[in-house]
């Protein structure tokens, strides 16, 4: 039990420590994960090349195109190392042009949906609005809408870590006070001392 509650505590600390790295640098996942994956590439290529001229010189027959493609890989990886910011933009320019694309016919949708029944188009009208303008925005400004959602990644994990700290320190506290109370009442004194036997005289007193 104690073993499990410290594991609590110290979970609640990596949140609130990861909270506040977020807020004080939104990207800071996005790059450490960014340079993480420039390097793998970078690894990869690396590898895959000298795999080539080693075939080769054994008398392989190691395709051209194999290099081409490792030496591909070996530029990608340096450039994502480099700007590892790439990688966030690659998937919110992706996940933008999802939501226009799902955003526009849904909105054309809304509109013909107003001839037929004019009480219940807003709400389509509405969300396809919204659909369309957070993937218009993450179209123009990837890397801005990362930070915010970042931000707000950093607030949430700032919060449950508090929230869960302040709850373990209190479930510890109260563990070790039931288990004192549980050790003195089976005849173990708060000093750890057996007072079975004073017990047992001070009951004689009493009669």
């Amino acid at each position: 039990m104690k073993e499990m509650m410290t594991n609590y505590l110290l979970g609640a600390v990596a949140c609130i420590v990861l909270g506040i790295a977020l807020l004080i640098d939104p990207l800071i996942i996005t790059d450490v994960l960014g340079k993480a994956l420039g390097v793998i590439f970078i690894v990869w290529a690396v590898i895959g090349i000298l795999g080539f001229f080693i075939s080769r010189s054994r008398g392989g027959e190691a395709g051209i195109l194999s290099l081409i493609a490792d030496i591909i890989k070996f530029a990608a990886g340096v450039y994502v190392f480099i700007d590892p910011n790439l990688l966030v933009k690659i998937v919110m320019i992706t996940i933008g042009f999802y939501l226009l694309c799902s955003g526009i016919p849904q909105l054309i949708s809304a509109v013909r949906i107003r001839s037929i029944a004019p009480d219940r188009w807003m709400l389509p009208l509405v969300s396809s609005l919204l659909t369309v303008v957070i993937g218009a925005f993450m179209l123009l400004s990837p890397v801005w809408i990362t930070e915010k959602l970042m931000r707000l990644v950093g607030i949430i994990l700032l919060v449950s870590g508090i929230c869960n700290f302040l709850s373990g320190f209190n479930g510890t506290r109260l563990y070790n006070k039931l288990k004192k109370d549980i050790e003195y009442g089976g005849g173990r004194g708060r000093d750890d001392r057996d007072t079975s036997a004073e017990d047992k005289r001070n009951a004689i007193d009493v009669d």
